[in-house]
């Protein structure tokens, strides 16, 4: 077909997709253009761009590091795929999809409870197909919810509405931003997208474990709201959503700060921290139930460690970001399962708790994550059979008295307890100052005292498992600091797999990570822009 005939060409085959391109650290980026136009057989003046969708690192021969491309090439006329040519596909376009829109009325305004990364999804999708939702948040601005934390860190001042696990931008804001999702679903690219055009880098949207850091976050949460605002979403900061009115098993309204707000449709995207909304549920007879989640430690060593284990005895490559790890421990025997997690590459611990004679820890760091330590979770899997109680909020319970342990552990105030790897190995209390990122101080304990004993010992497994990985996991060199037990959510809200609708409560849509239903940034806000599209799909646009 002659492109200049006046014929309207097939896009679809002029978009290849190519995977599985190594190239050396030093390699000129221009070679890559190049590796395309060698793999389609094609001259160089053929392509019209290259695109890159994914890029990761390969470390396994640390003497040959290289970069992992996949690209989309964009021809300036179709092509056929040379035969034999592996890991390549015409990439064929979506078609735009409208959302089917319900018919039932909504009465009163839409309410979305909580303004992390699932509500502010789902108020967006929302707003973009004309509810123009009313968003509640307990906590404040993140503006301001920056400044407490500041004031947390330097002075131990826990203000708790306003910490590290609530106010806008839910708790992933304090732990580095870190996108890497393990979901298949079409909206994550909406959601990086999104991101990327309220100011997170670009990079998010091709890097194998895409991160924005704690100090970027907060100005594209700002930016977002004000995306948000111009399409008609209003916020309510420091509104606590304090009760829910059911009548014949449908949802007629929401109390906030003892307002009584009239709603037939709302989001609940709370987080996994909110207990006392737990408690009112439970209480208003929405259908609630105990779910598994994670306990364990948060271990800290020096970065240069990690680097050379993962990158090799050389000077790390200026190309290459700080190294990070995931790594597994297998059942065995009676031993559980343990594994890393929430990897932060040159941050800092932090406490994550909100209630005042409790202590929780979690990890953070900052775009450059240019610290000299990194930390990571290694936690255990916690069942319902180690609850031993038939209550919904028997996990809530569960996490609470390990982490009233804990602060009894850490002298009674907000100082973690902490340990060197090798006694807690050996079970012995740490001798001598021991020196930790955790900027309000920790103070020398037995952690296997605050944590479950299958969990504790599962951990002392892996450590020993992972050092063979990453020395240094279980020598001097390692502080591990604890409890952390705020991994995920230890409820369920249930709701209809197909509607999105709790069980027991017609109109309320409970979502993300703290209903049970996500972990991480990128999964809750794919959640809640799924439950908008349930609530799109049940009732019709609002009369403007």
């Amino acid at each position: 077909m002659d492109a200049n005939d006046g014929t309207a060409r097939d896009p679809t085959a002029c978009v290849v997709r190519l995977q599985h391109i190594a190239l050396d650290l030093d390699d000129d980026p221009q070679l890559l253009r190049n590796r395309c136009a060698q793999m389609l057989e094609v001259s160089d003046g053929r392509i019209e761009s290259v695109s890159v969708i994914r890029r990761s690192i390969d470390a396994r021969n640390k003497r040959r590091i290289r970069f992992i491309y996949g690209v989309e090439v964009r021809l300036k006329e179709p092509i056929p795929l040379p035969p034999g040519v592996l890991n390549a596909s015409l990439v064929v376009p979506s078609e735009p999809v409208e959302l089917p829109v319900g018919s039932g009325e909504i009465r009163g305004r839409v309410v979305v409870a909580g303004s992390g990364p699932c509500g502010l999804f789902a108020a967006l999708t929302l707003a973009e197909n004309g509810y123009a939702p009313l968003v509640i948040e307990r906590g404040k601005p993140v503006e301001r919810r920056v400044a407490d934390v500041r004031e947390l860190f330097k002075t131990g001042r826990l203000d708790e509405e306003s910490n590290v696990v609530f106010g806008e931008g839910g708790a992933g804001t304090f732990s580095d931003g870190k996108l890497f999702t393990r979901i298949r679903d079409e909206r994550i690219t909406r959601v990086l997208q999104t991101l990327i055009a309220c100011g997170a880098p670009e990079d998010v949207a091709w890097d194998a474990a895409p991160h924005i850091g704690s100090d970027l976050l907060p100005g594209v949460i700002g930016r977002l709201r004000e995306r948000l605002t111009r399409l008609g979403c209003e916020f309510r900061f420091q509104s606590k959503l304090d009760g829910i009115e059911l009548r014949a098993g449908r949802l007629r309204a929401v109390r906030v700060n003892g307002e009584r707000i009239e709603t037939n449709a709302s989001i609940l995207a709370v987080g996994h921290s909110a207990r006392d909304v737990f408690e009112m549920l439970n209480s208003a007879g929405v259908g609630l139930e105990a779910k598994a989640f994670q306990m364990g430690v948060r271990a800290e060593l020096p970065q240069e460690l990690v680097d050379r284990a993962v990158y090799g005895r050389l000077p790390r490559h200026p190309k290459l970001p700080p190294a990070s790890f995931r790594l597994t421990a297998r059942r065995s025997g009676n031993t559980r399962a343990a594994y890393t997690f929430c990897m932060c590459p040159g941050g800092i611990i932090v406490p994550a708790m909100h209630e005042r004679g409790l202590i929780c820890t979690n990890g953070m760091s900052l775009r450059a994550r240019d610290g000299a330590l990194a930390n990571c979770a290694i936690v255990a899997p916690v069942g319902i059979e180690d609850f031993r109680s038939d209550d919904p909020l028997a996990g809530v319970a569960f996490q609470q008295h390990w982490e009233r342990i804990g602060i009894e552990l850490g002298d009674g105030d907000l100082r973690a307890p902490a340990q060197r790897a090798d006694d807690f190995l050996d079970g012995r209390e740490s001798s001598g100052p021991i020196t930790s990122s955790y900027p309000l101080g920790v103070n020398s304990a037995e952690l296997a005292a605050c944590l479950p004993q299958p969990v504790a010992q599962a951990i002392a497994g892996a450590l020993r498992t992972f050092d063979g990985r990453i020395p240094g996991l279980a020598s001097n060199r390692c502080i591990l600091a604890g409890p952390e037990t705020r991994c995920s959510s230890p409820v369920r809200i249930i709701r209809d797999r197909h509607t999105c609708q709790s069980v027991s409560a017609e109109g309320l849509f409970p979502a993300g990570e703290g209903a049970g239903y996500a972990g991480g940034i990128t999964s809750s806000a794919v959640d809640g822009i799924r439950c908008a599209e349930a609530l799109i799909a049940k009732f019709a646009r609002p009369e403007v």
